[in-house]
């Protein structure tokens, strides 16, 4: 297990954009982002700004970070920035524990 630099990624399994920070060998660590306001019944953390460059529609983070298997990740195709108003949360989601 090792903390990674944070990069941008999309999941194919989930299809979503993501937040890669950890390797653990055969698995990525990561944050997912998403459009929707609640997700399996918990409730999302809202971004203050859109990690997507020129997109204004409001984004958002699960509260807990994931596991998957490196094969479901290729690079992010759209521009995005984490931002200094995005990372207190991106940070705080982090470091909770796996589910």
């Amino acid at each position: 297990m090792a903390r990674i630099r944070s990069k941008f990624m999309f999941n194919h399994r989930i299809k979503h954009p993501t937040i890669v920070f950890e390797d653990f060998g055969d698995k990525y660590g990561y944050v997912n982002i998403t459009h929707s306001k609640r997700y399996k019944g918990s409730k999302n953390i809202q971004l203050p700004v859109n990690p997507e460059k020129g997109n204004l529609t409001k984004a958002y983070i699960l509260p807990y970070p994931s596991k998957d298997k490196k094969k479901s990740f290729t690079s992010e195709k759209k521009p995005m920035t984490i931002g200094s108003k995005n990372r207190y949360w991106i940070n705080k989601v982090k470091n909770r524990p796996y589910k």
